[in-house]
C-alpha cells in the first residue's frame, strides 16, 4: 500500500493501513511541516510506534526508520530559501510541533519571490493577465472573494486544498491581512528577532498557538510553486508589513529572501501550445477525480481544461471538455431531485441527459457516458425501462482502447 500526504491522517486511519497491508507492505510519504489538517498532530516516529503497539513488536510489520529526502526537484533555490526561513521560525517558536529537518537543496537556481504591497483589485487582475497560467492561493474562506475579483477562468484555491499539487506560477494573496486580529502582533514578534533567539519567541506556543498552523500554511503555499512566486497583499496589516520588512533584509551576508516588485516589473511568461494542452489534460484528469464527490469542483476543472485547450489550439480536446462539462451541469440538476420509487425525470431534463450521453459517445468519452447512464439516468426510470436500457444500450457500449497519443477511442 502506497500512501502520500501521510501527515494528514489520524492514528486510527494509519492503523487501518497496517491492517490492510501485508508485512513490510507499507510505503508512506509526507512532510510533517505541511500538517495543516485540523485535529491531526503528526510525527513519523509515531507511525513506527503504532506498528509496535498493533503487532507486539513484530518487526515484520514495523516500517523502517524514515528516509529524509533533501534534494527538491520541484522548486528552485529562490523559493526554497524562503520556505526554509519559514521553517526556521516554526522550529524556534514551536520546537515540538515538527521534527527539525535540514534545509532542502534545490536542484537549480531561480528568481527570488516578488512582494507587492497595497495591491488594488485592478492591479491584481493585471498581474494575473500578465502571467499565463498563474494560480492564486489564499485562505480557504477567501477563495470566493478572490475568484469574484479575477474571474472564474483563473484558478483560485484554498491553501489546504492545494496541498499535494504543484504549479509553475503562484500568487499568494492576502495571507497576512486575512490573519485574525488577535494574531497580528504575534507574527510581528515572531519576525522581529533573530531565529536563534529562542527565548524571545518560545512564549508564542502558549499565548498564540494558532500561529503554528499559520506558519505551516504559509510554508505549504510557498512550496506549491516551481518557477515564479509572488506574495501580494491588498490591505496593510501588522503581520504583512513586518513580513515584507523581514524578508527584504539581508541576513548573515546573504541576499534578501525576496524582492519588492510592481506589476510593471513582471516579465510576461508564456507557455507553448503543447504546454497549454498538457495543462488542460491535467485539469481534465483532476475533474475526473472530483466526479464522485464534488460536481462543482469537477465543473471548475473542466472549465479550466477547456480554456487551456483553447490557448493550445486543440479544438478536438476543447470539444471533449465542453461535452463533459455539459454532462456535469445536467448531472448536478439531476442530483437536486429527491429520489423515491415514484421519482421520474422531467421530460426536458431526460431529453437533455440523453443528448449529453450521445455527445459524450460522439467524442469517445465512453466511460463518462456509461457513468451518466448508470448513475444519473437509470435510477429515475421504471424497472422495465431500466432492463431495456441495460440490455439494449449499456451492454452494447463500445469497449475502450487508447490511441497513440493517449486519447480514448471507440472500437
Amino acid at each position: 500500500i502506497y500512501v502520500d500526504e501521510i501527515q494528514d491522517y489520524t492514528q486510527a486511519e494509519i492503523a487501518a493501513f497496517f491492517y490492510l497491508g501485508s508485512p513490510g507492505g507499507l510505503f508512506l510519504a509526507g512532510d510533517n511541516a505541511q500538517s495543516v489538517v485540523e485535529g491531526v498532530d503528526f510525527r513519523f516516529d509515531e507511525v513506527r510506534s503504532i506498528g509496535h503497539t498493533l503487532f507486539d513488536g513484530d518487526i515484520r510489520y514495523i516500517p523502517d526508520k524514515p528516509v529524509k529526502v533533501r534534494v527538491n526537484f520541484r522548486s528552485h533555490s529562490g523559493i526554497l530559501n524562503m520556505a526554509a526561513a519559514i521553517l526556521d521560525r516554526l522550529f524556534a517558536a514551536f520546537p515540538k510541533s515538527v521534527s527539525a529537518l535540514e534545509r532542502d537543496t534545490g536542484a537549480f537556481s531561480g528568481p527570488r519571490p516578488g512582494l507587492i504591497q497595497k495591491m488594488s483589485n485592478t492591479m491584481l487582475t493585471q498581474l494575473v493577465e500578465r502571467i499565463d497560467g498563474v494560480v492564486l492561493l489564499t485562505h480557504d474562506e477567501k477563495v470566493d472573494e478572490i475568484r469574484k475579483v479575477v474571474g472564474d477562468e483563473v484558478m483560485v484555491f484554498g491553501i489546504r486544498y492545494s496541498k499535494g499539487l504543484e504549479f509553475p506560477h503562484v500568487i499568494i494573496v492576502d495571507f497576512f491581512s486575512s490573519l485574525p486580529e488577535s494574531d497580528q502582533k504575534a507574527w510581528k514578534s515572531l519576525l522581529s528577532i533573530r531565529s536563534d533567539q529562542v527565548s524571545g519567541v518560545e512564549k508564542l506556543k502558549d499565548e498564540s498557538p494558532e500561529v503554528e498552523t499559520q506558519l505551516k500554511l504559509l510554508y505549504t503555499a510557498i512550496t506549491r510553486c516551481s518557477k515564479r512566486l509572488f506574495l501580494a497583499e491588498r490591505e496593510s496589516s501588522i503581520a504583512g508589513n513586518q513580513f515584507f520588512k523581514w524578508s527584504k533584509m539581508k541576513k548573515d551576508d546573504q541576499p534578501p529572501l525576496s524582492v519588492e516588485q510592481s506589476v510593471d516589473d513582471v516579465d510576461r511568461l508564456q507557455k507553448t501550445a503543447d504546454e497549454w494542452v498538457a495543462s488542460g489534460v491535467e485539469c481534465g484528469m483532476q475533474a475526473e477525480t472530483e466526479m464522485e464527490n464534488d460536481l462543482e469542483k469537477a465543473r471548475f476543472w473542466l472549465k479550466r481544461a477547456a480554456a487551456d485547450f483553447t490557448k493550445g489550439g486543440h479544438a478536438e480536446f476543447y470539444d471533449r471538455a465542453m461535452a463533459h462539462l455539459e454532462a456535469v451541469d445536467i448531472a448536478e440538476k439531476i442530483t437536486s431531485i429527491e429520489k423515491d420509487s415514484n421519482s421520474r425525470l422531467p421530460v426536458e431534463l431526460e431529453l437533455n441527459a440523453s443528448l449529453a450521453i450521445l455527445a459524450l459517445l460522439k467524442h469517445s468519452l465512453v466511460e463518462q457516458a456509461n457513468r451518466m447512464m448508470i448513475d444519473y439516468v437509470t435510477p429515475f426510470v421504471s424497472e422495465y425501462t431500466k432492463r431495456r436500457l441495460e440490455k439494449e444500450v449499456v451492454s452494447h457500449l463500445p469497449t475502450l482502447a487508447e490511441d497513440v497519443d493517449g486519447a480514448q477511442i471507440v472500437h
